[in-house]
């Protein structure tokens, strides 16, 4: 008997096109939604508005909030 080992061409193929699609798979599902980190950094902000109200009423002072391109933050008068 003369067999041949080996896998063909058309094999190699389909396993390389299983991998493809496996990895883009993987990859989609571990991409941040921007929709859900845009909603979560709005109710941190919220949070962080609500505690500095809170500090200005118990101190008296007013308290600011400074925005500017590399962000924001807060500060007493």
């Amino acid at each position: 008997m003369d067999t041949q080992r080996g896998f063909t061409l058309i094999e190699l193929m389909v396993v390389l096109v299983i991998i493809g699609i496996v990895s883009a798979t993987v990859s989609m599902s571990i991409k941040p939604d921007p929709a859900a980190l845009l909603r979560k950094d709005a109710e941190r902000l919220a949070h962080m508005l609500h505690i500095a109200q809170v500090e200005a009423r118990v101190d008296g002072r007013p308290i600011t909030l400074l925005v500017d391109d590399k962000g924001f933050g807060f500060a007493r008068r």
